[in-house]
């Protein structure tokens, strides 16, 4: 019985290796090799960076290789293989946001015009809002299934008093 078993799960191991291959080959171009430019391509396109818990040990597999250098597909399929299931998703794009690359190409419309803005002043009356330069604006986007981008000052901390008013209303509702 315990052989049956094992057979099973090697035959399932088999399935998902030869599914991944043929996605990853999908990459390749005119060859069975792709690059670690070519994947990394397919993670930003989907909001994926290559910071991401979800990819650490697959960047890490992937560190001894140059930008550039061709990697023969099952090769990649054992460099992924911690990975396995969230880069079969990634490789389809089965994101709450299936085209993100457009997304951000309309966030990035949206925060360049509002950039324009610089009417009004710094609310003086907290302390903490009244020290920020007014010249100050970022934006961060995070969806449900961990897709990000950010523009502009978007690693500056800041103090949330009035900005939390807006996620209070949110929540209430």
């Amino acid at each position: 019985m315990a052989s049956l078993e094992s057979d099973e799960a090697l035959s399932e191991k088999v399935i998902k290796n030869v599914r991944l291959a043929t996605l990853l080959e999908s990459l390749c171009k005119d060859s069975k090799h792709l690059t670690k430019a070519q994947f990394l391509g397919v993670m930003v396109k989907h909001g994926v960076q290559p910071t991401d818990t979800r990819v650490v040990q697959t960047m890490l597999n992937l560190a001894p290789y140059g930008p550039n250098d061709p990697i023969e597909v099952h090769t990649f399929v054992e460099l992924v293989r911690d990975n396995t299931v969230f880069v079969e998703r990634l490789l389809q794009g089965h994101f709450v946001i299936a085209k993100f690359d457009g997304f951000v190409n309309d966030i990035r419309a949206i925060f360049n015009e509002t950039a324009k803005n610089n009417g009004g002043q710094v609310a003086s009356y907290i302390p903490q809002l009244g020290r920020v330069s007014p010249e100050k604006l970022g934006l961060a986007v995070t969806t449900v299934d961990g897709q990000q981008m950010s523009l502009g000052d978007s690693d500056e901390g800041f103090c949330v008093q009035s900005t939390s008013k807006v996620s209070g209303t949110i929540f209430k509702t």
